[in-house]
């Protein structure tokens, strides 16, 4: 149980630090940016408090936020998500199934996962783009930014969800 906690933490930290120190540096076309940091939230177990989610979503957005100055985007951005990733998780799978399961490709199959998680995603980065602009003056810049930052940040999870197998099937393996 200690070693899950020191797990999340560890992670916490990381994909702050990868946020703030690597990822807010790569812009693709001045429309794509990375928002690796929802991942976390994403990857909480799937039976996590609810009310324990949305504190640490306000901190980790918070955190964000403090770093790059953008006023309560983030926090807002990472609660909405972090409240409504109950109701994205009922609508594929199944919580009675996965209790105390951290949700993954191998745990969930990659087409479970994969829907959660474009559309944890797409709410994440659809409310930070839209908090952004406050306008629907320009649908298209902003459907732009929304669409090719969810493209980029899907593509690094891919990634990271791709490492992590491997690593588990050779873990298993032994």
């Amino acid at each position: 149980m200690t070693n899950n906690y020191v797990k999340l933490i560890a992670q916490f930290v990381l994909l702050i630090l990868a946020q703030v120190l690597i990822l807010n540096q790569v812009s693709v076309f001045s429309y794509a940016v990375p928002l690796l940091y929802i991942y976390f939230i994403i990857n909480l177990p799937v039976n996590f408090n609810r009310s324990l989610t949305l504190l640490i979503a306000f901190i980790l957005g918070l955190s964000i936020d403090a770093f790059t100055n953008s006023y309560g985007i983030n926090s807002a951005a990472t609660i909405l998500a972090a409240f409504l990733r109950p109701y994205i998780q009922k609508l594929f799978f199944s919580l009675d199934d996965f209790d105390d399961v951290v949700p993954s490709v191998s745990k969930l199959g990659a087409g479970n996962f994969y829907k959660y998680a474009v559309s944890m995603v797409i709410i994440h980065h659809s409310a930070i783009f839209l908090i952004e602009y406050l306008s629907l003056r320009d649908v298209s810049s902003l459907l732009l930014h929304i669409g090719l930052s969810s493209i980029l940040t899907l593509l690094i999870i891919a990634a990271l969800e791709s490492f992590s197998y491997k690593q588990r099937t050779r873990n298993e393996r032994r």
